[in-house]
């Protein structure tokens, strides 16, 4: 039950995280467009609060990570929106802070070759929108930039991944050795009381034994055996005769 409650428990942090930054930059962001008063403030305001949606219905149901395209889905929604937040005049560079939420989810999501795909479509996605913001040459500068940052930041996630996986497999094993030591010793108890049970009163060819040897009354007991009290027989067989000897021979010929 523990190992379990901690992987809710890590696992619900790191998608409040993402909770976290999501709000974080929305706040910025958004104080840019309402100080200036810019008409696409309402927009940005409305594309926000549908990622922050999306977001908290992805964490609080987890029945769809089961069901890839459905995976798919959503992390594609996902970019949607920070994708046209970035292409939000006048061009706020901080919403693409927001894909590093995409980059530790989808680790956590796919197949490594899944999440590597993802990954290269993120940094490529962010090389575009960045050059249409900043012109070529600073783009690619800063798309190289928070390129290996994506890259950094997924890489962990997949350590969090693996350490994970890793901490629930012990615990199952645990479990197993546990049900398995269980079982043995109920086992040998069995085996102890069939033991026992067989060492109880038998009988052997008419004599009765007690735990498979006579005692001694039993043996008294038994036809042609005598007991010996103190040394004396009460009934003792009389001996049998001498045998004839010569000097009785010799006297019946004299």
């Amino acid at each position: 039950m523990l190992p379990t409650l901690r992987a809710r428990l890590n696992r619900e942090l790191s998608e409040f995280s993402g909770l976290l930054v999501i709000i974080v930059v929305g706040i910025i962001g958004l104080s840019f467009y309402f100080q200036q008063e810019h008409p696409y403030r309402w927009v940005a305001l409305a594309l926000l609060l549908a990622l922050f949606g999306l977001e908290v219905y992805t964490m609080r149901n987890g029945w769809w990570q089961a069901n890839a395209s459905l995976s798919h889905g959503f992390l594609a929604a996902k970019t949607l929106i920070i994708a046209t937040l970035m292409l939000l005049p006048p061009y706020n560079g901080i919403f693409i802070i927001l894909f590093f939420v995409l980059a530790v989810e989808a680790p956590l999501l796919f197949a490594q070759r899944t999440w590597i795909a993802w990954l290269i479509g993120l940094v490529l996605l962010s090389f575009l929108l960045l050059i249409i913001q900043r012109g070529w040459q600073q783009g690619m500068l800063e798309g190289m930039l928070y390129g290996a940052a994506f890259y950094f930041f997924a890489s962990f996630a997949l350590l969090t991944r693996r350490a994970q996986a890793a901490r629930e497999e012990n615990a199952s094993l645990r479990k197993r050795l546990l049900s398995e030591r269980v079982e043995a010793i109920a086992t040998a108890g069995m085996f102890n009381e069939s033991m026992g049970g067989g060492s109880g009163a038998s009988s052997r060819g008419g004599w009765t034994t007690s735990g498979g040897l006579a005692t001694g009354s039993e043996i008294a007991s038994r036809p042609g055996i005598s007991t010996w009290r103190g040394g004396s027989s009460d009934s003792l067989p009389p001996p049998p005769p001498p045998p004839p000897g010569p000097s009785s021979g010799s006297q019946t010929m004299s």
